[in-house]
C-alpha cells in the first residue's frame, strides 16, 4: 500500500469535548526514565502505555533516546546538524544551515529520538521556537522550526530518507507562523516535500504543546497531529500524513533553511504505547505527558 499525505484541512477545539484542560499529566501508574538523564515520570491510564519520558533535568539523556546516531555522554555536542545542549531542565536545539529537511543536497535536522517504535503510538512535547539572539520573539529568518518527526526506522541519512514527516512550530518562509505538517509520500529524496500549514498569530509567541497520535494497522501509520497554542486550548490539525512503515523513530526535531536563527527550548519529550480503540488521542496525549509539565 502507498503511503499517503492527506490534507483535509479542518480544525476543531477539543479541549473540553476531549476533557483535555491543561497540559498537564495525571497521577498514575508512572515510567521512569533511566539513570542518567531527567527522570520523566509520566501518568499512566488505560489504553497507553509509557515507553519513554525525558524531563532533562539531569546531564544527559535518558538510555531510551538517541541523539543523532548514537547516545551521548555529555553536552553540548552535535546530534546531526546542530548543537543539542541540557541547560536548566531544558533541551535545547540550535540547528545549522540547510537542515529543513531530508532532502539530497540537505541535511538532516538536528533531532533527539526513540527507535524503532511498533505499533500505535502517541508522543507529546512542548517547544518554545525564538530568536537566536532574542529569547522573547519569533526567529526572525524564514524556514527557523521545531517539534517532533516520524520517520521510517530504516532512515539512515538525508540522501535515502524519503519516509518522514515532521509537525513543527515557527517562522515559516512566507514570513508568517504556523504549525507546519511536512512529509514524504514515497517520492524521490531530491523531490520537494509536501506541507500544509496552520497560521498562528504573531502574538502567540511562547511555548506550543506538540501532539501525534499515530495509529497502525498493519501496513501503515496514520498520523493526527494537535497544537495548543500559549494559554490557548489543543485544537486538532486534521492534516493526516501516513507512513508505510512496520517500525518508526519518534523524537524531537529542529530545522533551519538558509539563515539558522533558531533556539529551540524543550522542557519535556515522551512518547507512547496506545490502544486507540481503548483511549481517544487527546487523552493518550495527556495520560504521557510527565507530571508537572
Amino acid at each position: 500500500m502507498s503511503r499517503r499525505f492527506i490534507a483535509l484541512l479542518f480544525l476543531t477545539s477539543c479541549r473540553q469535548a476531549c476533557g483535555l484542560d491543561q497540559l498537564e499529566g495525571t497521577t498514575g501508574s508512572g515510567a521512569s526514565g533511566s539513570a542518567g538523564g531527567g527522570s520523566g515520570s509520566t501518568g499512566g491510564a488505560g489504553g497507553v502505555s509509557p515507553l519513554c519520558a525525558d524531563t532533562f533535568d539531569g546531564t544527559t539523556l535518558v538510555d531510551c533516546l538517541v541523539c543523532g546516531d548514537g547516545n551521548p555522554d555529555s553536552f553540548p555536542m552535535q546530534c546531526e546538524n546542530g548543537t543539542t545542549r541540557i541547560e536548566e531542565g531544558n533541551l535545547v536545539m540550535i540547528p545549522s544551515a540547510f537542515t529543513g529537511y531530508w532532502n539530497e543536497g540537505g541535511s538532516s535536522p538536528a533531532f533527539v529520538r526513540q527507535n524503532d517504535v511498533t505499533g500505535s503510538f502517541v508522543a507529546v512535547t512542548a517547544v518554545t521556537p525564538h530568536d537566536g539572539d532574542n529569547p522573547g520573539t519569533w526567529p526572525s529568518a524564514n524556514i527557523n522550526l521545531a517539534g517532533i518527526v516520524v520517520r521510517d526506522a530504516d532512515c539512515v541519512g538525508a540522501q535515502t530518507c524519503n519516509m518522514w514527516l515532521k509537525a513543527e512550530v515557527g517562522r515559516t518562509e512566507e514570513d508568517a507562523f504556523a504549525l507546519r505538517v511536512a512529509g514524504k509520500d514515497g517520492a524521490l529524496p531530491a523531490e520537494d516535500p509536501e506541507f500544509n500549514d496552520f497560521p498562528l498569530s504573531p502574538s502567540t509567541f511562547g511555548m506550543h504543546g506538540i501532539g501525534v497520535c499515530g495509529t497502525f494497522d498493519g501496513d501503515f501509520f496514520s498520523v493526527a497531529v494537535r497544537v495548543r497554542p500559549p494559554g490557548g486550548t489543543w485544537q486538532t490539525s486534521m492534516l493526516v500524513p501516513t507512513l508505510t512503515s512496520t517500525a518508526v523513530d519518534v523524537g524531537i526535531v529542529a530545522a533551519a533553511d538558509v539563515t539558522p536563527d533558531l533556539r529551540a527550548v524543550f522542557p519535556f519529550f515522551a512518547v507512547g504505547a496506545w490502544n486507540p480503540a481503548s483511549l481517544d488521542c487527546a487523552a493518550a496525549l495527556d495520560a504521557i505527558t510527565p507530571v508537572g509539565e
